[in-house]
């Protein structure tokens, strides 16, 4: 997921929702990369409905993995109510096996439910530091580990999960400034 105000006159503090000319704060809580262009050229036109000029703002368009393109209601202004949204057009559930990309690297943990282990598939591209750690559905940590400074390529970190209790864990993974979260399943 990005951002991409094709509005040259939007600053960033529109986006912050710092101006009298703004929809909002757009940027207060995300995890994805922002781009706000002065110049935005045929941008605007490649997301418009043939023989339309407009699409009304804000207006946010969901590319899915089926290169299916959705336009999102423009009464839809918080991150939640987004992610929800596009789990449900794309049909992205929480246990996903796919790699998710991120800035400066990627990463994917795999299998998904687990039993006996789980591996944090990560691809960075650059040397960075990497921290993580699992906590149960009350909140409780499970899991962590030290801080890892980790070079620019792909490393492979192996959990042994075979004593944890069957259920769902959340993994926050911290890669140098970027924190993600993830579901993870456990089912011996």
């Amino acid at each position: 997921m990005f951002l991409y105000e094709v509005d040259g006159s939007t600053t960033m503090a529109d986006l912050q929702g710092t101006t009298l000319d703004t929809q909002g704060d757009w940027i207060t809580g995300t995890t994805h990369p922002i781009c706000n262009e002065t110049s935005t050229g045929t941008v605007i036109n490649k997301f418009l409905a043939p023989g339309t000029t407009s699409y009304g703002v804000p207006a946010v368009f969901v590319v899915c993995s089926d290169k299916k393109l959705y336009k999102i209601s423009t009464g839809i202004t918080t991150e939640p109510g987004l992610r929800s949204y596009i789990a449900q057009k794309c049909g992205v559930g929480p246990l996903a096996n796919e790699e998710v990309m991120d800035i400066d690297f990627s990463y994917n943990v795999y299998p998904n439910p687990a039993s006996s282990k789980t591996i944090i598939h990560l691809n960075l591209d650059k040397s960075n530091t990497v921290s993580y750690a699992v906590t149960n559905s009350l909140g409780q940590l499970v899991y962590s580990a030290p801080q890892l400074n980790l070079v620019t390529g792909t490393k492979d970190i192996e959990i042994n999960t075979t004593a944890w209790a069957d259920g769902m864990y959340f993994m926050n993974l911290q890669v140098g400034n970027r924190n993600v979260k993830t579901k993870l399943v456990i089912a011996h």
